[in-house]
């Protein structure tokens, strides 16, 4: 069954396909601004920010007025930048679309049937890529205390106990940061550590909550982020440690949770 997420994610794997503008650069999916929460914003070659309104079946008055909030919101709080607008419906009355052609927002009528065959393409990769990744041993640091075996395998039960989007996501997050040249390791809880000279980084599991906690050492150094609340400093075993952490899910922007984790990973040279 067609779903408005499915509709996202479909425009989020090939922007060029479904908007019809080559050169779009994703930026954030449910991006939170204010009071409001945006479907889709990307980037488009010039620089200019495309925000993106997605709703299954026929647009209807609600979101056909939704955008134009978007926009004024967005603008108060970014008056320097230009914004591009756009609506994506599986059907756009004509009335609709020539208010929103006067208004300057794009208007893109998609079929559900497009979205549904590139969603099937999509699962099937994801199947196979999941198989892959399962079969695979995850990386042990030899000096973790303990047995190295039935820490992997504690580790791997707690992840078959998330749903399918947090171990994607699980994966996702072992891959992009597998180049860093630093240890991996499980522990005894549901954690995944990343260490250099020393732990900058754990992924802790929480099948219950549906989330990744991520945990970072910061110590003196001034790491912040606009996109994602990385909630109040802690301090560690030591006076010189300093940890924050923070909660994430499969709607949290990917591209910022790496950014996060490489800064502090320079940081630990």
């Amino acid at each position: 069954m067609l779903t408005e997420k499915i509709m996202e994610d479909a425009i989020c794997n090939n922007p060029e396909k479904y908007l019809g503008e080559k050169g779009l650069k994703f930026i954030s999916q449910q991006f939170r601004i204010g009071t409001y929460i945006f479907d889709l914003v990307f980037e488009d070659r010039h620089g200019a920010k495309v925000i993106v309104e997605v709703q299954k079946g026929t647009l209807d008055r609600y979101h056909t007025y939704k955008i134009l909030d978007y926009y004024h919101e967005y603008k108060e709080q970014n008056p320097q930048e230009f914004i591009e607008l756009m609506v994506v419906a599986n059907s756009i009355p004509k009335e609709r679309r020539k208010r929103l052609s006067d208004w300057g927002v794009d208007c893109k009528e998609i079929p559900e049937s497009e979205f549904l065959e590139q969603s099937n393409i999509i699962t099937q990769e994801s199947t196979e890529m999941h198989k892959n990744q399962t079969s695979q041993v995850v990386k042990l640091n030899p000096e973790t205390i303990g047995n190295p075996k039935m820490l992997l395998i504690n580790f791997q039960k707690a992840l078959n106990k998330c749903d399918k989007d947090i171990q994607d996501l699980f994966w996702y997050l072992e891959k992009e940061t597998d180049h860093f040249c630093a240890k991996k390791y499980t522990t005894n809880t549901p954690n995944y550590c990343i260490k250099k000279r020393y732990i900058f980084c754990a992924f802790t599991l929480l099948p219950n909550k549906g989330m990744i906690r991520i945990q970072l050492r910061v110590d003196n150094n001034d790491l912040s982020s606009k996109i994602i609340d990385l909630g109040e400093r802690f301090k560690g075993p030591s006076d010189k440690q300093w940890w924050i952490y923070f909660e994430i899910d499969n709607n949290t922007p990917k591209n910022e949770i790496i950014r996060l984790i490489k800064e502090v990973y320079e940081f630990s040279e």
